[in-house]
């Protein structure tokens, strides 16, 4: 059976909206919660992102759980986040409505669902 590897438009929308929601510490840890291979990969927030994806589609036996692991918090928001928080002077609760709206619209493009 061949491997399933993370769609390039998938890594694309990940690694343009990821960076808006999370810091540098929270995407290390993300990573790190998902199971990423290696260490934090250098470069802005969006580089680090679109590198540690291209790396799990190399390393891992299964890139997509892995992807399920590192979207979940985002795609299992509640429909109306108590925690309204301003980040930076951004709506983040916006920026993650968007993030898994544009998700699930590529997911489909792709042929792939999420499923918790």
């Amino acid at each position: 059976m061949m491997k399933k590897e993370i769609p390039a438009p998938i890594i694309a929308v990940v690694s343009q909206n990821l960076p808006d929601i999370e810091t540098h510490a929270s995407l290390d840890n993300l990573f790190l919660y998902a199971d990423a291979p290696g260490d934090p990969p250098e470069g802005s927030k969006a580089v680090k992102v679109q590198s540690w994806l291209r790396i799990i589609n190399k390393e891992c036996d299964y890139p997509l759980k892995v992807l399920g692991k590192l979207i979940e918090t985002h795609m299992e928001l509640p429909e109306q986040d108590e925690q309204d928080q301003i980040l930076w002077g951004h709506n983040v609760t916006n920026h993650k409505k968007e993030f898994k709206e544009k998700l699930l619209s590529i997911f489909k493009q792709c042929n792939l669902t999420y499923t918790s």
